[in-house]
């Protein structure tokens, strides 16, 4: 279970004041289920992922994964503790040009000694589809380059999957691949988080968390 507590999260907005772009009292996310968090833009969604991540520091509150309180954590346990238990699916990927599909998924091996993975990188591209004749990722089509996101994402089997519009700009071909394959992701047990704009994926969702000047403003569960 994915916990946040009295979450409040702020930004300088002058010189002697701040504001809030985020505060949230109580709200949960359970593993084995797909969760869609929608809302206008700039409603807090992306932050609310950095938050679980441990990315974005709180000004107050606290994020608790299956009984751990991440939030006090230091920073390089906080790291360590994201490679191994969240996979980090990116809006615009985050993949690296001028690596291989393979040199890209394999890129969070180089990130920490300790840090080792539990997925084969081969098996992962024979499983999306991704192509390995390609020698660069710069050189496939951007539904191709979602597939070497997501596989990337699941190199270290995480806990833990949080995708940021992962849809966006995708046919719908591809779309409802990366739908297809969250939601087989949560069926493991995973606990699986996607800000979306895609009404597809909150149809599907399991839950789906309705977000408007960084407060929750309605839950609806699929029925």
């Amino acid at each position: 279970m994915v916990s946040l507590k009295k979450i409040n999260v702020e930004v300088p907005d002058t010189a002697n004041d701040r504001r809030a772009i985020l505060t949230i009292e109580d709200l949960s996310f359970p593993p084995g289920e797909l969760t869609v968090v929608a809302g206008p833009s700039g409603s807090g969604k992306s932050t609310l992922l950095n938050v679980i991540s441990g990315i974005t520091p709180l000004t107050s509150g606290s994020v608790t994964v299956f009984g751990e309180t991440v939030t006090d954590f230091r920073e390089s346990r906080r790291d360590a503790w994201r490679r191994q238990t969240v996979g980090m699916i990116f809006q615009d990927f985050n993949l690296i040009g001028e690596l291989s599909p393979l040199d890209n998924i394999r890129l969070p091996e180089s990130f920490g000694k300790a840090a080792r993975p539990a997925a084969d990188a081969r098996s992962l591209m024979k499983r999306f589809g991704v192509p390995e004749d390609r020698t660069t990722v710069s050189r496939m089509s951007r539904g191709e380059q979602q597939r070497v996101a997501i596989a990337r994402a699941l190199l270290f089997d995480p806990r833990i999957i949080l995708a940021d519009e992962p849809t966006a700009s995708l046919d719908t071909k591809n779309g409802s691949f990366v739908i297809d394959s969250l939601i087989e992701e949560a069926a493991k047990g995973k606990t699986v988080i996607a800000v979306s704009h895609d009404p597809e994926f909150a149809a599907r969702a399991a839950t789906t968390i309705h977000l408007d000047h960084g407060r929750v403003v309605r839950k609806d569960r699929a029925q």
